[in-house]
């Protein structure tokens, strides 16, 4: 669980209790296009395989930015780098569709 910050419209900073996890800068375009994505989601509860529909439609583009990782973050470890390409969503709607049950999965065998 984190803390999203966000400042100026310019900087989100990612925080976990008083732990800063990164910041990324950015500055925004105002090229942006209307698109709308679907696709699927699976998931297990017990021993049912449940499929999720979605739709997602929002206004994409493309922002300029630079990615902060602190040396005592987690993450510095994992060698993020800076982004090569970075997006933004506004007007986002999301509709997720009830769960169905598609399958059951296989029951694990423990041997002793």
């Amino acid at each position: 669980m984190a803390d999203f910050i966000w400042e100026d419209d310019k900087r989100v900073k990612v925080r976990q209790g008083d732990r800063n996890l990164c910041t990324l800068n950015y500055t925004q375009q105002s090229l942006a296009w209307r698109q709308r994505l679907t696709g699927s989601s699976f998931s297990v509860q017990g021993v049912d395989l449940l499929k999720f529909l979605a739709e997602c439609e929002a206004r994409l583009g493309l922002i300029s930015s630079q990615l902060e990782i602190p040396g005592e973050s987690p993450f510095a470890g994992i060698g993020l780098g800076q982004p090569f390409l970075t997006g933004r969503a506004e007007q986002m709607k999301l509709k997720v569709v009830h769960p169905e049950v598609v399958g059951q999965r296989a029951s694990e065998v423990i041997s002793r």
